[in-house]
């Protein structure tokens, strides 16, 4: 059995998982209006540089009153196969 073979399960539940996150989300985005005005979904028109500066600062924030700070960042429209780890 190849590694690749041995490996593809693991994958597979990856991409399952989140796919039902995505979703989920997703619903939760809609139902509450959370994406409004100047939502950072990735649609056309809109600059990565707002958002990146908001997280910046909420991370200064943390750091300068020593905050327990958790970030997820999600690629709703799946433009990069890949999660982004944020840590300390």
């Amino acid at each position: 059995i190849s590694e690749y073979s041995a490996n593809r399960p693991i994958r597979n539940n990856e991409k399952a998982l989140v796919s039902i996150l995505n979703r989920r989300c997703s619903k939760i985005f809609k139902g509450n209006n959370v994406l409004r005005g100047n939502q950072f979904a990735g649609l056309e028109g809109n600059s990565t540089f707002e958002p990146i500066r908001i997280i910046k600062e909420i991370i200064q924030n943390a750091i300068e009153n020593k905050k327990e700070l958790w970030i997820l960042a999600l690629d709703m429209a799946k433009a990069y196969d890949r999660k982004i780890e944020i840590t300390k």
